[in-house]
């Protein structure tokens, strides 16, 4: 919308300095909107690999996490043993941030499985966009949560978010 009425702007614009200012201003927020797009692209991408990475664990482990290596364990159950010799295929539990190419490990609750009539956080993303986190609850079901409420989620009892490690 904004973009739209930058064009427009541009459009009816007279003087030379006018349409100078409206063309950066028409660059600055389409640099911002494709920025925003690529940000919820990235995100959704990461919620898609978590749900699956949470399908692939119940579907191994059952409804507990293994006690050790889990993050070994759980790229052997992906890629079935067949990783490389110098060391396992982690790209099911690293993200990488989209502008600083930082790699961090996907956050993991250390109590789940145990038995609450509560929904507890799973699985989540270890960036934050735009205020928002990429998560999946003990049932399955995957979201983008705001950040405040992840927060909230994460204090409450039988939670303990840690790296996959």
């Amino acid at each position: 919308m904004m973009v739209q009425i930058a064009h427009m702007t541009i459009n009816k614009a007279k003087a030379p300095s006018h349409i100078l200012f409206a063309t950066l201003i028409t660059w600055a927020l389409s640099t911002t909107a494709c920025k925003d797009m690529r940000t919820a692209a990235t995100q959704t991408k990461e919620l898609q690999q978590l749900k699956g990475l949470s399908s692939l664990i119940f579907s191994t482990f059952g409804n507990k996490f293994p006690a050790e290596n889990l993050e070994e364990a759980i790229s052997n159950a992906a890629f079935e043993n067949k990783n490389e010799k110098e060391g396992s295929n982690y790209t099911l539990t690293r993200f990488k941030h989209p502008q600083t190419g930082e790699i961090r490990h996907v956050l993991y609750n250390r109590l789940h499985g145990n038995l609450s009539l509560e929904q507890k956080i799973m699985l989540a993303s270890p960036w934050v966009y735009n205020n928002t986190r990429a998560v999946v609850l003990d049932d399955g079901a995957g979201r983008k949560i705001d950040e405040k409420n992840y927060q909230l989620l994460i204090q409450k009892k039988g939670t303990d978010m840690q790296p996959i490690k």
